[in-house]
């Protein structure tokens, strides 16, 4: 019988055999490893998928300087900077660099890319303008303007159908049958067609043949920062292809009241005469809006249409020759403080009803002065654009639903949206009381309608108008003698309307809109009688 002990020293080995053994195994195992063969009783391994080459991976960029450098790349080619080390597997398709981060080179890169969609849009039409204008006496006359112009603006290519971009005051000035041309920054030259113009916002679109020139790409206007660098391209004043450097002035939009529809981009990038149409674009080539108006003399004040504005107007236009606004007939203003405090209103934001127009869907559907309109169909429109473009983009003949707060109650009113008409405007009378800062009174018993001027600084004052004159008559622009100073014999010798109450003053100033102006010379007495002449750039109230 074995003993414990016994079969204990049977099981014993020298350590010499062992260690050989160890080594023999630890040979065995780096030849299977190194030969990929499987080991007995585990199953091969299943293929892993090739990390992604460097080829593949993203563009690594300078943390200091911001150039862009190969991937892999250790160091930066530019200013020699240590390069972060990226896992591709990470990098996601909407990392958007910050605009500070673009060297120099990258961004004339884009610039010059972008600049290569930028055309010159030649304008040959038959002037047919009648605008009142002041001689240097301040008295008013017809100025008739019926020659041939030539005319120069800018544009871009937007789509590979060879559609292009620019100012409805570029592409149709007068309305238009105007004959067309586009010149590209490569020399080319190519016939173009009117594809149609929304005069409300000054955007059209015309078309040229060939496909040839590369479409820009629209930018997001809601994401601009203050201070954003931007390039506004173009050709001013004919002298060729031209670009100037700028920044976003202010990220609030203004409201200018030179179109019906505003909501203006505000950069300090400088452009004047034939930049019209242009586009504004970021340093990564993308256009944020189109150039509508600079004031001459000032460095500092270029306006452009917004690009989520543009877009929108564009598509319509591009694809159904016109954009169909829908309308309501609301004058309204941005909520205020006299506002809140004169309808008792309680919430923060809307927009507030100044004038209901008759005639109109909102005058059927019981829209009051002083209802603070907060949203359209359940969605917010805090902002006069906001509103106004929620009333425009649904078009003609669609019903709606528009939050009201009246009273301090929150009431929800249904209606429907008609045609917007050409040219939609407030009651004259009201709308002259706005400019002059003055108001017309009535005075029923003695059949007088006089002028009261409450405010010394107001426009009326400018112009020689006194407080508690006596409006006797009235002669508007539209029939002004053509290029015949308005002494008071003229005047006098063209019939002006006689006035003895406010409809007999609103019937008058009907035809005081003319060119863009508002024209109309008045006999005003006091202790004695003086014709005065009235000129003023037409300002657009807004309406919805």
């Amino acid at each position: 019988m074995t003993t414990w002990r016994q079969h204990a020293v049977s099981r014993v080995i020298p350590f010499t055999t062992t260690l050989a053994r160890m080594r023999i195994a630890v040979f065995l195992v780096m030849v299977i490893l190194a030969f990929g063969l499987p080991i007995k009783g585990q199953e091969p391994p299943s293929p892993k998928a090739e990390p992604p080459t460097v080829v593949d991976a993203p563009p690594v960029y300078c943390p200091i300087c911001g150039a862009q450098n190969k991937a892999g790349s250790k160091f930066c080619l530019k200013d020699g900077s240590p390069l972060p080390t990226l896992d591709p597997g990470r990098a996601t398709s909407s990392f958007v660099r910050a605009t500070e981060a673009f060297s120099v080179e990258e961004i004339q890169a884009a610039i010059q890319e972008a600049a290569r969609s930028v055309v010159r849009i030649r304008v040959k039409a038959t002037a047919s303008l009648r605008y009142p204008e002041l001689d240097d006496d301040g008295l008013g006359y017809l100025e008739v303007d019926t020659d041939e112009e030539s005319l120069i603006g800018s544009g871009f290519v937007i789509d590979a159908d060879g559609s292009v971009v620019t100012n409805a005051h570029v592409a149709a000035p007068f309305g238009g049958g105007a004959e067309l041309s586009v010149d590209s920054t490569g020399g080319e030259s190519y016939p173009a067609k009117l594809v149609g113009f929304d005069e409300a916002s000054d955007l059209a679109v015309v078309r040229i043949e060939a496909g040839k020139l590369p479409p820009l790409t629209w930018g997001d206007s809601e994401k601009v920062l203050l201070g954003e660098e931007t390039w506004a391209l173009g050709n001013p004043l004919n002298i060729g292809f031209s670009m100037t450097r700028g920044n976003i002035s202010s990220v609030v939009r203004v409201r200018m009241g030179m179109h019906q529809v505003e909501n203006f981009l505000h950069s300090d990038a400088f452009f004047t005469n034939g930049n019209s149409g242009g586009p504004l674009v970021s340093v990564r080539g993308l256009v944020l809006g189109v150039n509508d108006m600079g004031y001459s003399g000032s460095k500092s004040q270029g306006y452009s249409i917004p690009s989520r504005m543009a877009r929108l107007v564009v598509e319509k236009i591009r694809t159904q020759g016109a954009y169909k606004r829908g309308f309501l007939g609301l004058q309204v203003h941005a909520l205020d403080s006299e506002s809140i405090r004169k309808y008792s209103i309680k919430r923060t934001g809307g927009v507030v009803v100044e004038t209901v127009l008759p005639g109109f869907p909102a005058a059927a559907a019981g829209f009051r002065q002083g209802d603070l309109i907060f949203g359209v169909n359940g969605h917010g429109a805090p902002e006069t654009y906001l509103l106004q473009e929620a009333i425009s983009s649904v078009g003609p003949e669609v019903p709606l639903t528009i939050a009201v707060e009246r009273g301090g109650q929150v009431v929800s009113v249904p209606v429907t949206t008609t045609l917007r008409p050409p040219t939609p405007r407030i009651d004259p009378v009201q709308d002259l009381q706005r400019y002059l800062q003055a108001e017309f009174v009535e005075d029923a018993k003695k059949k007088d309608v006089l002028l009261k001027i409450a405010n010394s600084f107001s426009v009326a004052v400018n112009y020689g108008f006194e407080d508690g004159q006596k409006v006797e008559s009235v002669l508007a622009a539209k029939d002004w003698p053509s290029e015949v100073v308005l002494h008071p014999e003229v005047y006098r010798a063209n019939h002006p309307h006689p006035v003895k109450s406010l409809a007999d003053l609103r019937e008058a100033l009907g035809g005081m809109y003319l060119g863009g102006r508002l024209g109309v010379a008045f006999s005003m007495k006091t202790d004695r009688v003086r014709v005065i002449s009235l000129v003023l750039d037409e300002e657009w109230a807004v309406l919805i």
